[in-house]
Parts: C-alpha cells; structure tokens; sequence
C-alpha cells in the first residue's frame, strides 16, 4: 500500500518502519533528511520537526547532523504502515544550557492522539573525553492527559516499538508500563545501564496498546493522551 506518497511494501504484508522509511526516501527522491539527493541548499519548505531538530543541533554546539535522518512525514508514514493513524515527532536538543534535562510537551506538538504514535528523536553527542560516573534517562509521564500504560522501546529505528536496542545480554530497551522510563550510559559501561553511541539518533517510540502491536488501547476516554517528555543527559557530555 502506499502511505502519503511511500510504498509500504507488498499489499498484506506487515513491513517494519526502516523499510518503509526506506521506500519513503527512495519514492520521494530525497535522502532521509528531506533534501534532494546531493544538495546541500534550500530545498524548499521544510516540517516543523525538521526545523526543531536543526535547533536541536544548534543547541548542542553542533553535535550530531541531520543527515540521513528521515523526516517527520516518513516517519508518520512508517508509524501508520504498523496501524497507527496518527505520529507526534518531537526532536529534542541533548543539552539545554542551565539546567540538567532537556522538557518537551507533546501538546505543543499537535497532542499524542489517543490512537496514535509518539516518536521522540535525540542525538548523543562526541565524547571527547569518557564520563566515569553518572547516567542519563528518558522518560514520559502524563500531563493533561490521562494516567495510562504505554508500550514501546528505545531504538535506532523510529516506530519500532517491541524490538529496541539489542546485543546488551541482560538488558533491553523495550518497556510497557505506566510513566516509562529507559536509564542510559553515554561513552563508558555501568552496570544495569544500557550503553548508547556517541554521535547517533535515538528514538523513543511510544504507544497507548499493551502490547504495542495488536494491543489493548489503554488511554481512555481519549481523544488525545497528551504527555511531558523528559531527557536528562549522561553527565560529563
């Protein structure tokens, strides 16, 4: 099927996002950060969640890059291949300056339908030098929304919601629970934590389905499950 102009593979077929991210970039005739292939200019218009991840970066002194990222309409094109209607994208900066965590409201962002999916985007940055203590987290907990238990992962992938970051023996990234919450490590191995990369786009991917695909709606009355986002750094980056 095709989804805003990307084809979503085969009809009856079940395609995981990256491959529909990847059509999406092949059909549009951009690379995964929206702009033509090769250019590096104004290509024209841009989305809002593009825009907001360039302020991410600029926030960041520069960490991290939009290239290859795939935008907001590819990523809602993925979410809507596995069965959800509707996708917030929210690109968070690492580092806010004067404070220890990064805040992000999903109704400044269109609101968390009820039915739909939450992809919240970051970047970790270089790590010139190797933290030796500490941790960093992600989470999300109601707000004017109500309390409800979410599924979802932690992943490279936008709108991957039951598999997350893998080959950490012990450890996973995937959650379903209320006010879910997945505790990290930036440029050293702790204990209990799972390890990221420097200098790579994470996703928090989030939906109101336990399980997240095939799942029983858990956010009610609806129709939005509105929620504050919240990043809190690996210190020492």
């Amino acid at each position: 099927m095709a989804l805003g102009g990307c084809s979503a593979g085969p009809s009856g077929s079940s395609p995981d996002a990256a491959s529909v991210i990847d059509a999406c970039s092949k059909d549009t005739g951009k690379d995964g950060a929206g702009r033509e292939d090769g250019g590096k200019g104004d290509s024209g218009p841009r989305d809002s969640a593009s825009e907001a991840h360039d302020a991410a970066s600029d926030d960041t002194g520069g960490h991290g890059t939009d290239a290859g990222l795939p935008t907001a309409a590819e990523i809602a094109a993925a979410c809507a291949a596995l069965g959800f209607p509707t996708t917030t994208v929210i690109d968070m900066a690492w580092d806010t300056p004067g404070s220890p965590d990064t805040v992000a409201y999903t109704s400044d962002y269109g609101s968390f339908q009820q039915r739909g999916a939450l992809v919240v985007r970051f970047i970790t940055p270089a790590v010139a030098v190797a933290p030796t203590h500490g941790f960093g987290l992600i989470g999300t907990v109601e707000f004017t929304g109500p309390p409800a238990h979410r599924s979802g992962a932690l992943s490279t992938v936008p709108c991957d919601f039951t598999t997350g970051i893998t080959g950490q023996p012990g450890l996973s990234s995937v959650f379903s629970t209320d006010e879910p919450t997945v505790y990290f490590t930036l440029g050293y191995m702790k204990s209990g934590d799972l390890q990221l990369q420097p200098s790579t786009a994470y996703y928090f991917n989030e939906v109101n389905y336990a399980p997240a695909i095939g799942g029983t709606l858990q956010c009610e009355p609806g129709p939005t499950c509105d929620e504050k986002v919240t990043l809190n750094k690996q210190p020492g980056t």
